[in-house]
């Protein structure tokens, strides 16, 4: 699911605003196993108050200590697929900007008239993403379907029951690598096919 730049217009050869590169994706996959979708970034009636900027991907892997069981495992945030995201921790604006890495990936909609041949600045890209596994995992996975179920085809989900010696998340293991999370989200119902009830 990649966000539908309404700006890229693909028979004009405009990129688009945001530079996700989305009708390039949508092209790229077509006609493989692959199937991308293309989802509203803005609301249909107040496109200034709209968007879900969800940025996840979710995998089984193999369970660690374990050759055969398998875990879901989820990373999230830190992915934006668009022009003008690599950085690095540093977050310089002006002295990499010769490197091969900036030199090809600069873009900069803040400042008018910035470019890479009157020496920037670069716009840097703060983001921030972690792995997560056991319950918080399978809390991200259950928000990804829920949203490609109202965006997209829930016909074309992978059912997780296909996934064979999958693992239900349990209590990880005291370790000083692991560390308690809990997962927030906000969406609402044109995103997200899903019901909830509040406890009073």
């Amino acid at each position: 699911m990649l966000w539908d730049d309404e700006t890229s217009i693909p028979i004009i050869k405009n990129k688009g605003l945001m530079r996700t590169h989305d009708e390039d994706a949508l092209e790229y996959f077509r006609n493989t196993r692959v199937i991308c979708r293309l989802c509203p970034r803005l609301h249909n009636k107040f496109p200034t108050l709209f968007s879900h900027h969800q940025k996840t991907i979710t995998v089984d892997t193999r369970l660690e200590g374990s050759p055969s069981n398998r875990e879901i495992m989820s990373f999230i945030g830190g992915v934006d697929l668009c022009d003008g995201r690599y950085d690095t921790e540093q977050h310089s604006l002006f002295r990499t900007l010769n490197r091969e890495s900036h030199a090809h990936d600069f873009y900069q909609t803040n400042i008018a008239g910035a470019s890479l041949h009157k020496g920037g600045p670069r716009e840097p890209w703060h983001d921030a993403h972690a792995c997560v596994t056991g319950e918080a995992a399978w809390d991200v996975l259950t928000n990804f379907e829920q949203r490609w179920t109202k965006q997209c085809d829930p016909s074309s989900l992978v059912s997780i029951s296909t996934i064979g010696n999958l693992s239900k998340p349990s209590s990880p293991g005291i370790s000083d690598r692991n560390w308690e999370v809990q997962v927030f989200r906000s969406i609402d119902n044109f995103s997200d096919l899903c019901s909830y009830t509040l406890d009073a």
